[in-house]
């Protein structure tokens, strides 16, 4: 696992965009560490507790992770980072939860079934890759959340510059789901530790706030939520855009519908 992760740390430092720790670097090991996992990694026995394998098994697939920063740290002293914080932030949210979701994932499939575990999880995650993809064609690109790179913002790029809060609530509440469904089917097995439960405990709860805090749609935002949040839209040929009636005069909305044809 080093040696991979070295190898394409080392490709990246010599590339515009890759060879500072940011957001294109994380979504890059956020899809490698991706691989990386489903190709090494052990699954859980079936006498073995389901959080003690994912903790070990977290714990053994984060440490080679440490390599791409070594890497990304001395190539700082030849290409400048600007934002070291904002892209640690990224590296946190993008690959290092991203391993805790694939092995999540992994652990619960196997207590599901016993054969082709990591095909089922590698076909989860084309599938929503696909649907990400979907989801940008087809749906104002306001951003688009995945499984594996996390987020992307769609044509409004510049976001991609500074973590998101959508983002870190949907890394969070996805790992939080794959906890409850780990600690259920842990249950089911007749696994009652006072670990279990009061992980179990600690995951419901926290998902109740975050949802009752962040009542809005946050990943399924389709155009009509965009119309009704904004309150106008404005069609000509080959667009639609939407807008707050009050940020556009009717010679504006005129203006702005020749320019865009």
């Amino acid at each position: 696992m080093y040696w991979v992760y070295l190898v394409v740390a080392l490709i990246c430092s010599r590339l515009p965009l890759m060879n500072v720790l940011g957001y294109e670097a994380s979504v890059l090991f956020g899809f490698v560490s991706t691989v990386v996992v489903l190709c090494t990694i052990k699954s859980p026995s079936t006498t073995e507790s389901m959080l003690v394998w994912w903790r070990i098994e977290l714990q053994r697939q984060l440490k080679p992770l440490c390599v791409p920063l070594a890497v990304y740290y001395i190539n700082s002293f030849f290409v400048q980072n600007c934002d070291w914080v904002g892209g640690f932030q990224f590296w946190l949210a993008i690959p290092i939860v991203g391993v805790a979701i694939v092995i999540g994932l992994i652990g619960v499939v196997s207590q599901l079934t016993s054969k082709m575990v990591r095909g089922g999880v590698s076909l989860l995650l084309v599938l929503d890759g696909l649907f990400l993809l979907w989801r940008l064609a087809w749906w104002p690109p306001i951003a688009g959340f995945n499984l594996t790179i996390g987020w992307f913002a769609g044509s409004i790029y510049d976001e991609a510059l500074t973590l998101p809060p959508q983002l870190t609530v949907y890394r969070f509440t996805t790992v939080l789901w794959i906890l409850t469904c780990m600690c259920l089917l842990s249950f089911a097995k007749g696994v009652r530790t006072a670990e279990t439960k009061f992980l179990f405990f600690c995951t419901v709860l926290s998902l109740g706030l975050t949802f009752s805090i962040f009542s809005e749609p946050l990943l399924i935002k389709d155009d009509n939520w965009v119309k009704d949040e904004l309150g106008a839209s404005l069609e000509t040929d080959h667009f639609v855009v939407y807008f707050s009636p009050d940020s556009l005069s009717r010679s504006k909305e005129q203006a702005l519908e020749q320019d865009l044809e």
